[in-house]
C-alpha cells in the first residue's frame, strides 16, 4: 500500500486492499486514519480493480461503527473531523475514477464514495437555500 507507484502490482495491491476491507471492524483508529490517504491514492490508479477495491474500502471505513458514550455501537469512527482535510483529494480521486474509459459507471465510486463522503462535507452556515 506504501508502494509510491499505485499502478504496480496490481493483484498484490488489489488482495492488499480486499485485505482491509475484511478486517475493518478490527482496525482502531490510528491505523485507519493512516489508511485514508493511501486509499485516496490508490484511486488515481490506472487499473480498474485498483480503483474499484480502494473505492469500495473507503465506503466501508465510512460505514464502521465505533461504541458510543451509552456503548451502543453507533457512533461512526471516522469523523467528520478526521476525513476532512482529506476531502478535496477525496473527490479528485472519485471523478477521476469515474473518468476512467473501461469502467465509467464504477457502482462501488457512486454508492460508497460520493454518497457516504456528501455527509462529511461541510456546510457553509453563509449560504441559504433558494426559496
Amino acid at each position: 500500500m506504501r508502494d509510491a507507484d499505485v499502478n504496480a502490482r496490481p493483484v498484490v495491491k488489489a488482495d492488499a486492499l480486499k485485505l482491509l476491507v475484511t478486517f475493518r471492524g478490527h482496525f482502531q483508529l490510528p491505523f485507519m486514519l493512516e489508511q485514508v490517504p493511501l486509499l485516496i491514492r490508490h484511486l488515481t490508479s490506472e487499473h480498474v480493480v485498483v480503483q474499484t477495491y480502494a473505492a469500495m474500502c473507503l465506503e466501508k471505513f465510512l460505514l464502521v461503527k465505533d461504541k458510543g458514550a451509552d456503548g451502543t455501537g453507533k457512533e461512526p469512527k471516522l469523523t467528520k473531523a478526521h476525513l476532512q482535510p482529506h476531502l478535496e483529494g477525496l473527490f479528485s480521486g472519485l471523478f477521476a475514477v469515474l473518468e476512467n474509459d473501461e469502467l465509467p459507471e464504477n457502482d462501488y465510486v457512486m454508492k460508497g464514495g460520493k454518497y457516504n463522503t456528501l455527509t462529511y462535507m461541510p456546510i457553509d452556515p453563509q449560504i441559504s437555500p433558494s426559496p
